[in-house]
């Protein structure tokens, strides 16, 4: 079986993705280029952001038809300001009947990746120490509500970078460094483990559910 990913993130998701990919599919080993892949390998492709992974989109199913032997194609996205399914149908419409021969999954972010990661209940102090997370947690408890239906705090202009800072609180509370570019914490498998329970439990984090389900639908171990 091969995979390939098109992730819209340049940094956090390639090391999200790559370390997850590992423990869901240990079977499978990387490659850097298409023209590379063989069998039981898997490709991730950066889209450096969502009007460039729109630009770009077009080549690479060009490049998946060429080459072919890819299995499934997953584009990973976040929806950020829009409804996931804004994003959804623009990124559908582009593909439309242009794959053959691979099953495609568009998986939206809602409203970004980070916002999975506000998922793990476990990160969640009961008595925050750091007074900007007490706040913050008063205004909207991720640990009992879920993390998708937060909306921006006063403070922020940007829903998404609310839940980043959210997140950086919430784990530099339990001593872990979180940035864009150093994502270590979220790429642990207990980690993933954490929010794949957090979703089979309540239901929460319906878009990381989406994710877990495919895998699961191809045999991936989660």
């Amino acid at each position: 079986m091969n995979l390939c990913f098109f992730l819209e993130g340049r940094r956090t998701e390639p090391k999200v993705y790559r370390a997850w990919v590992s423990y869901v599919f240990p079977q499978l080993t990387e490659v850097k280029i298409i023209s590379d892949m063989r069998q039981d390998n898997y490709l991730l492709i950066s889209g450096f952001g969502y009007q460039q992974m729109l630009t770009i989109l077009d080549q690479i199913l060009d490049d998946l038809n060429q080459y072919g032997g890819i299995d499934h194609f997953f584009v990973c996205l976040d929806a950020e300001e829009d409804p996931p399914e804004v994003r959804q149908r623009q990124i559908e419409t582009c593909i439309s009947s242009k794959l053959s021969h691979t099953t495609c999954h568009v998986i939206i972010h809602n409203c970004c990746i980070e916002t999975w990661f506000l998922g793990n209940r476990q990160m969640m102090k009961r008595n925050p120490q750091s007074e900007r997370l007490r706040a913050w947690k008063s205004f909207y408890d991720v640990s009992k509500l879920c993390p998708e239906s937060m909306e921006c705090h006063p403070d922020f202009r940007l829903r998404a970078d609310f839940h980043l800072a959210y997140l950086k609180e919430m784990l530099r509370e339990r001593g872990l460094n979180y940035s864009k570019s150093l994502p270590r914490p979220v790429q642990e498998s207990s980690y993933l483990l954490a929010l794949a329970a957090r979703h089979e439990k309540t239901g929460h984090i319906r878009s990381f559910g989406r994710l877990v389900e495919s895998w699961r639908a191809i045999g991936g171990s989660i």
